[in-house]
């Protein structure tokens, strides 16, 4: 999906008990970029963008009683406990997650929309971003931005219908992805690195969550 997605395997310290949480992947949510670690120089948990990221899961959180597809879909599975519902209360009650400017190799790594946990490729902490965060949306990514880096002919597309940048659908595409990682779903895979299963992870929200998406408003 072009440049909307990105991810690295990640460890998520989150406040349901969840297991390891891969991070949303570039072109089907698997990555044709390398595993580098990355860092968030100026992670923030407030602000406008956060207020924005708050909205948004309200608006699932709100919408998932009247889809029971996607609510039926969004249980833990493994070792985790809860369902998406849960996770998402939880999160928006406790304010553990965040956003910044995500930084990959020599630069911002526009590719990626958000990801989930505190741990790098390396088992090392990700600089910038403390142990209570459970996701972290990236302020260059395609959450905030209709294009990478203001370039126009660079248009983020996010998820198998290739929403524009910036909009509540791709922001609610974003979100329920993370979300899935955080209590793995059953099936959902990890896709850093890894573009079938990146592709395979898009498929399994679109076919369960469209409707949800595609209904918020």
């Amino acid at each position: 999906m072009g440049l909307s997605r990105a991810g690295i395997s990640g460890f998520s310290n989150n406040p349901l008990q969840l297991s390891v949480s891969p991070w949303y992947g570039p072109d089907g949510n698997g990555g044709h970029t390398s595993i580098q670690n990355v860092s968030v120089p100026d992670f923030a948990q407030s602000g406008a963008n956060q207020t924005a990221i708050a909205g948004v899961l309200q608006k699932i959180l709100n919408a998932l009683p009247n889809n029971p597809v996607c609510s039926n879909w969004l249980q833990a599975g493994g070792d985790s406990q809860g369902t998406g519902a849960q996770q998402i209360q939880v999160l928006l009650g406790a304010n553990n997650f965040g956003h910044g400017t995500i930084h990959q190799g020599n630069g911002i790594a526009y590719e990626i929309g958000a990801f989930s946990g505190n741990f790098n490729p390396d088992k090392t902490k990700i600089p910038g971003v403390p142990l209570s965060a459970v996701f972290t949306v990236n302020d260059a990514g395609s959450f905030f931005n209709q294009y990478a880096g203001g370039d126009q002919t660079k248009p983020f597309e996010v998820g198998r219908r290739a929403y524009s940048g910036n909009t509540l659908r791709a922001q609610a595409a974003i979100l329920i992805h993370e979300t899935a990682h955080q209590i793995t779903v059953a099936g959902f895979q990890p896709d850093f690195g890894n573009r079938k299963a990146g592709r395979a992870n898009d498929v399994a929200v679109d076919k369960n969550c469209r409707q949800l998406i595609e209904g918020l408003q």
